[in-house]
């Protein structure tokens, strides 16, 4: 199997080749890696300014608890609660709300606190509702609000004050007992009820958007507040320390921190979906930009390499193929100075001096030819005279001196024909030729009448056209000498000029043909008249054929054929 030629690698190809390494190739990378870089930097940004917006939250939430811890201390610094505290107990529910000082104390310096519950030793209930129409059930039993020996206070997560009559949203309480500061006995156990607004305030601060999540978790991992419901998969995952979490198909960071007091934990889930949004939209306008830039870059690159680099390589190689036609009138055309237009100068230095050496070697080879020709034209005149002034010797010895008047008139036309050199060409009319051969014909019938037998068919078309002189006299001359004055019958001697189509070319076709003695061809080519027509014309025409045909007591045809082409280029050139 022939292996299969390589197509060439095109400068347009190689140039599209090159825009895709330089531009591209960097164009695609930049938007792929610009909004990498941008959702990294972004995320990093995000969990950054959360971290720092916690360690607010942190300190708030510190503030927070120290209050509520603030307010456990009631029992000391009221002097009236503390002796309520210690009088004898009747198991009686009491209303500290009716306490007017007391109640304005704690709506104007506690308004996030619902409720205070003091359950004292000596088993009398005291309470404070910030609605003072509500008050505590009645054998309500509050065993479960005890602390164990291991703690001396405990947070309670979101839960309904249940303990009410009328029951309130949930609220976070905060439970602790109170020693007595003499006795060193138990003096009463504090549940402070607050609304989760107390935590809505510290975690508003972090001006995050609605799908972060904000939550406290307690020592136990319990959750205390959550700005939204949590499923039980999330807190297995706060539980377990994640930092990433998958919510409806979205990526969610989780960010901890720990607050000193109270062992709790702060979880902000952070939702990446408007991050990826934003990246999205950037995406899109490197894309855009990408495009325009990519498209910008083969518009110009385009216009560049076909005004500077491929038109005019174009027309370099136009001016080379009309070279290698043989036009070396044409010139390459360069407007700039630069690599290609120099590429241009060298080539029309090198067309000049193409020009300049062929005008030089067709000059010399022209005149070599014109010499060689003259030459062989100068062997014909010599050959023709001798035969004609032997035709007049005879006349002269018959005595015929009419005829010899004739004849010598008539030599005198044709060496005035034959001699004559207008304007140095050594070329003449198919006209003139004929007139020359019809004066040759009449000389030569003084000298053999009839056995001559002479016929012209002659194309008038053709009588303008110019052939080299005396090119069809010696191939009568040859016909008569060779046959008519060797015969003793008469002998047909026929001259035809036409105009032949052959091989979709037109032709100028000349024969002479005789009905004498013939000869062969192999043998003698037809002596020095016809090597030198033969020569005359391979000197005169390109592509022009001569043909000799010759059988023994046959007869002899010869063909000249010339190109029209080639007539007409020497009309134009003579």
């Amino acid at each position: 199997m022939k292996n299969k030629k390589k197509q060439p690698v095109t400068l347009r190809l190689l140039l599209y080749i090159i825009f895709s390494i330089c531009v591209l190739i960097p164009v695609v990378c930049f938007m792929i890696v610009i909004p990498s870089f941008f959702r990294r930097e972004m995320n990093t940004q995000l969990l950054d300014d959360v971290e720092s917006k916690l360690v607010s939250v942190s300190n708030e939430l510190v503030n927070t608890i120290l209050s509520l811890q603030q307010i456990s201390i009631l029992p000391y610094s009221d002097k009236e609660i503390f002796e309520l505290l210690n009088d004898k107990g009747n198991n009686s529910i009491i209303n500290l709300s009716e306490k007017v000082l007391f109640f304005d104390y704690m709506k104007l310096l506690y308004n996030d606190i619902t409720s205070l519950i003091i359950l004292g030793e000596n088993g009398n209930i005291y309470y404070y509702h910030r609605n003072q129409n509500n008050s505590v059930k009645k054998d309500y039993d509050f065993s479960r609000y005890k602390i164990n020996e291991q703690n001396e206070s405990y947070y309670l997560g979101a839960h309904y004050s249940d303990y009410f009559e009328k029951t309130n949203p949930k609220v976070f309480s905060y439970v602790k007992e109170v020693i007595h500061p003499y006795e060193k006995d138990l003096l009463c156990t504090v549940i402070i009820d607050s609304e989760s607004s107390i935590f809505n305030r510290a975690f508003a601060s972090m001006n995050m958007n609605k799908n972060t999540t904000s939550i406290l978790l307690d020592s136990n991992n319990n959750v205390i507040y959550s700005s939204q419901n949590i499923e039980d998969n999330i807190l297995e995952s706060l539980r377990a320390g994640r930092n990433e979490l998958l919510i409806d198909r979205n990526e969610n960071k989780i960010v901890y921190r720990k607050i000193p007091i109270g062992n709790w934990t702060i979880a902000i889930i952070v939702s990446m979906e408007s991050i990826e949004n934003r990246i999205k939209v950037i995406y899109l306008v490197c894309i855009v930009a990408s495009l325009i830039t990519i498209l910008f870059s083969f518009a110009v690159l385009r216009y560049i390499s076909i005004k500077y680099m491929l038109k005019p390589l174009s027309e370099m190689g136009h001016v080379m193929a009309e070279v290698e036609k043989g036009n070396l009138n044409v010139h390459f055309n360069y407007k700039s100075r630069d690599e290609i237009s120099l590429l241009g100068i060298k080539l029309n230095q090198m067309i000049n001096e193409l020009q300049t050496l062929i005008d030089k070697e067709y000059k010399l080879v022209i005149s070599q030819k014109k010499a060689e020709y003259r030459a062989l034209q100068s062997r014909i005149k010599p050959h023709f005279l001798y035969n004609s002034l032997n035709c007049i010797v005879g006349l002269n010895r018959l005595g015929d001196t009419s005829r010899l008047e004739t004849a010598i008139l008539d030599l005198t036309d044709m060496m005035r024909y034959s001699l004559s050199n207008e304007n140095n060409s050594g070329w003449s009319t198919i006209s003139d030729e004929v007139n020359f051969i019809k004066q040759y014909i009449h000389l030569e019938k003084l000298r053999f009448e009839d056995k001559l037998q002479f016929k012209l068919d002659y194309n008038y078309k053709t009588q303008n056209y110019k052939i080299p002189k005396l090119l069809i006299q010696p191939l009568v001359e040859n016909a008569i000498v060779h046959n008519v004055e060797k015969s003793l019958v008469p002998i047909p001697v026929i001259v035809k000029i036409d105009l032949i189509n052959k091989v979709n070319d037109c032709y100028l076709q000349i024969i002479v043909e005789d009905k004498g003695s013939g000869f062969d061809t192999s043998i003698n080519g037809g002596g020095i008249g016809l090597s030198n027509v033969r020569e005359r014309l391979k000197y005169g025409y390109i592509g022009s054929e001569m043909k000799v045909d010759s059988i023994i007591e046959v007869g002899t045809r010869i063909e000249i054929l010339i190109p029209i082409k080639e007539v007409c280029n020497e009309n134009i050139n003579s």
